[in-house]
């Protein structure tokens, strides 16, 4: 049996700005709003940094007997230091949230509540609270492939969207960690070893309805300075491996990829100054020229691919 119903870790290197705030919110949360030990723990795992996070960390855990801090003896990439959290977590449920990423007031014991009111649970999702995914919320669903076909019929990007680390809680024996593992060179290993568990292990699936996460609007610089090279060849190839994986062909990745692109376009064409300010670090790096001449490609066709 677990011993804390939810584990909250915060995968971080050299990022003490951004994570400063993820800390303080959360030191809010969980030691301010009565939340026991045996319901929640925090981890830190610091990926061998070298600016103020581990001042930082230390301080949170000194503080908080919730949280437990540590850095790794070597920069073990980000892909190990998240499933050093998963090793590491002795919650039923485990909430992997970046370091440069909101957590909105209430957040922390909204999800408890959730978890703790729903024994057939398997996975929580959490959506950005600027992303409408046009989905009816709150709503629970029997299995993970149900969700996946509410998703196709309404809106499929909200798929692509909860790829986002922060979004989902997950009952951690429905994760498999070796599936995860044997897909670090994807963009997304977490979700490749959540939809494996969860069509082995089963167990329903809900979408908030509360405010709980918002992605800043300057984004943070990449870690180790390494950008995905091509985000939309992995979401396709993600979304057809879940699309087989759990039998719904109705869904259609294509589809799920047009709408990131005109999202996008728009976001750039209605306030390109912002958008630069707000990219600057991707910016700096070539895939995201090349990127952006093909986003201009597929906006000057009408919004649409042959």
């Amino acid at each position: 049996m677990s011993s804390v119903l939810l584990t909250v870790g915060i995968p971080t290197r050299n990022r003490s700005g951004y994570l400063r705030d993820l800390l303080g919110a959360l030191e809010a949360q969980v030691g301010g709003e009565g939340l026991r030990q045996d319901q929640v723990e925090v981890l830190v795992s610091d990926n061998a940094s070298s600016d103020e996070t581990g001042d930082l960390g230390r301080g949170f855990a000194s503080r908080l007997p919730h949280a437990r801090y540590w850095c790794n003896a070597e920069n073990i990439g980000a892909q190990g230091n998240y499933h050093k959290l998963v090793e590491e977590a002795r919650g039923r449920f485990l909430w992997i949230i970046g370091d440069d990423d909101l957590v909105l007031p209430g957040a922390v014991g909204e999800t408890v509540k959730e978890l703790e009111a729903d024994a057939g649970l398997g996975l929580l999702i959490h959506f950005d609270t600027r992303y409408d995914p046009r989905l009816r919320r709150p709503q629970r669903f029997g299995s993970y492939a149900d969700y996946i076909r509410e998703c196709a019929r309404v809106h499929p990007h909200a798929l692509v969207e909860h790829t986002l680390t922060t979004s989902n809680v997950y009952r951690l024996d429905a994760f498999d960690r070796a599936f995860a593992r044997a897909h670090d060179a994807t963009d997304f290993p977490h979700m490749y070893g959540m939809g494996q568990g969860l069509k082995v292990r089963g167990g329903a699936v809900k979408v908030s309805a509360y405010p709980a996460i918002r992605v800043r609007d300057r984004r943070a610089p990449a870690v180790d300075g390494v950008w995905p090279t091509d985000l939309e060849r992995s979401w396709i190839a993600y979304l057809g491996w879940l699309r087989e994986l759990h039998g719904v062909p109705e869904l259609e990745p294509q589809r799920a990829i047009e709408h990131i692109r005109r999202e996008l376009m728009r976001k750039m064409t209605r306030h390109p100054l912002r958008y630069v300010r707000d990219n600057w670090h991707a910016l700096r790096q070539p895939q995201a020229w090349v990127w952006f001449i093909r986003r201009l490609f597929f906006h000057s066709r009408g919004g649409r691919e042959k």
